[in-house]
């Protein structure tokens, strides 16, 4: 997203590797399996960017449904979604919410991201996880010392000193895919845009590495945070670098009974 700018895991490939004859570009998998939550699908595709921007737009736009839809498909498969009716993701159409919102089936959750060249989604089971969000960047995105003040809170703010990971452009970029997660798990909740402003992490570096790629960190939305109080759960996520890109996914689970 540009807001900057002035869930055992599934193997995360699609239920087929060979894309829809229509389908009007090439799309290239990127492997997310060990990033993805216990219990959902995600999916994510590269493809040659445009150097047109409303083109580049549309593709985007594109391949994130299409990875919406594929990740329908995956989450029918498993086996804790195999209640689910495969045939009925087969021409699934991803409307748009009044929020500007993905609208999944009722039985699942899911969330849509992308940015230049890429286009990705999670979905997951809605007896699972209340809501899940997933947020993408390319992770040699700079940003600007004056705008890293404006996404990271006071309480954040020592991380901004922090030497990114490599291939982090800085840690600001990882904060900020982080909130945009949480955002996007907040808001289909509380059926209102939530703004940067409102979502304060609490961030721990853990670098492990696996075969997709690296995670950078883990994080939780601050339970100080008067938004949290509006939620009933605790959201947490991960993120990771996988090959040029930056990924965050958040979850919000269903409470456990005592």
């Amino acid at each position: 997203m540009d807001r900057f700018r002035s869930t055992a895991s599934n193997q995360a490939q699609p239920h087929s590797m060979n894309q829809p004859q229509e389908f009007p570009f090439p799309l290239i998998p990127v492997a997310t399996q060990g990033i993805t939550p216990a219990n959902a699908s995600c999916i994510i595709y590269r493809y040659q960017a445009q150097d047109d921007s409303r083109a580049e737009r549309r593709q985007q736009q594109l391949t994130g449904r299409h990875a919406a839809r594929e990740a329908c498909l995956l989450q029918a498969e498993t086996q804790s979604a195999r209640t689910l009716d495969k045939a009925l993701y087969q021409n699934l159409q991803i409307a748009t919410g009044p929020l500007g919102e993905p609208v999944f089936p009722t039985e699942l959750r899911g969330s849509i991201a992308h940015t230049v060249g890429c286009g990705g989604a999670i979905v997951a089971s809605a007896v699972e996880f209340q809501s899940i969000g997933i947020d993408i960047e390319l992770a040699n995105r700079t940003i600007p010392p004056a705008v890293q003040q404006r996404i990271l809170h006071p309480s954040e703010a020592s991380w901004g000193t922090y030497s990114p990971p490599s291939g982090v452009a800085c840690y600001a970029l990882a904060i900020f895919t982080a909130k945009e997660a949480i955002i996007k798990t907040l808001s289909p909740l509380l059926r209102r845009p939530v703004v940067l402003d409102e979502v304060r992490v609490d961030w721990s570096p853990r670098l492990a590495s696996h075969d997709d790629g690296s995670i950078v960190g883990q994080f939780s939305l601050q339970p100080t945070t008067p938004i949290a109080a509006q939620v009933h759960g605790t959201i947490t996520g991960t993120t990771a670098i996988i090959g040029q890109l930056l990924v965050s996914i958040a979850t919000l689970s269903h409470p456990r009974e005592a």
